[in-house]
């Protein structure tokens, strides 16, 4: 299986600040750590309608994105900064270079926001269950994300989402 999404016009100029107060109490209120305003709505998105979302650095890419399954060896580190090997029985995102994320577990360093970040892709998906729930609990890493794919996700929350998310 390989899916692979063109990149798609893109808001240029993107400015990374601090979120509004009322976003940052939302987040608070519910043991999330605010960072800065695009993670933050893909946060408060996940957290309000159910579907988690990824927002990457669009600069950081090397051609399109791909979903497809790893190559058995293949290593991320992640946002949190985790070194993860990957096996073929798991889901990634990647570009013509490196993975950029596990598929509905983690985010990877490879393309994640910063204050220097200009222009953003924001990633709201459905991934199979079953594939996320073992890579996961292989990887021993379970996130609020792999928590709701991995018991199955309506097609109709990524669209959704992602309007929210477009909305905010």
């Amino acid at each position: 299986m390989i899916v692979i999404f063109k990149k798609r016009k893109k808001k240029k100029n993107v400015t990374i600040k601090e979120s509004p107060e009322w976003l940052k109490k939302s987040l608070i209120a519910v043991e999330q750590r605010p960072l800065n305003n695009i993670v933050d709505v893909t946060n408060y998105v996940m957290l309000d309608s159910a579907e988690p979302m990824h927002a990457f650095d669009a600069e950081k890419l090397e051609g399109n994105i791909i979903v497809r399954k790893a190559i058995k060896g293949e290593k991320i580190t992640t946002i949190d900064g985790g070194e993860y090997c990957l096996e073929n029985s798991d889901t990634v995102i990647t570009d013509r270079e490196k993975v950029l994320a596990i598929a509905g577990v983690k985010g990877g360093k490879g393309a994640e926001i910063t204050n220097s970040t200009k222009m953003v892709i924001l990633e709201s998906a459905n991934f199979n269950p079953t594939s996320v729930y073992r890579t996961s609990k292989r990887i021993k890493l379970e996130t609020d994300a792999s928590r709701r794919y991995g018991h199955g996700m309506s097609s109709i929350k990524a669209q959704k989402g992602m309007e929210r998310a477009l909305q905010l």
